[in-house]
């Protein structure tokens, strides 16, 4: 038997959202059917600082922020998961702040080491 696949879902709504709710709910129900292991993180309810963009996370220390909040936590869940759902409103053309910050976090999980080939 295959090893269920993991999902995560990054919830970036805002509070009281009855269509993100909506959303989610038949997203985790849809999963579960197919067999899927899921878990839903509500971004408001995390804390979450703004990245500071010093690239501590590169240059200090490698693959680790130098913010200790539940930025470190979610993007190791992130790396973990077979499958990664961003839910959020588009507003104005662009995404949520609650996204905004946890995009931002991400970089951590990049290599910081680049080359440069052919000039």
């Amino acid at each position: 038997m295959n090893k269920p696949m993991k999902t995560l879902i990054f919830d970036g709504s805002v509070a009281g959202d009855t269509m993100a709710q909506q959303v989610s709910n038949a997203l985790l129900t849809a999963l579960a059917t197919r067999g899927w292991k899921s878990e839903l993180v509500v971004l408001r309810n995390k804390k979450i600082a703004h990245c500071t963009g010093d690239f501590f996370c590169w240059l200090k220390t490698p693959g680790r922020c130098s913010i200790n909040d539940d930025n470190i936590e979610l993007a190791a869940q992130y790396v973990q998961s077979d499958v990664v759902i961003f839910m959020m409103p588009i507003t104005f053309v662009g995404y949520s702040s609650e996204k905004k910050k946890i995009n931002d976090h991400l970089i951590q999980n990049n290599s910081p080491f680049f080359t440069s080939i052919h000039g």
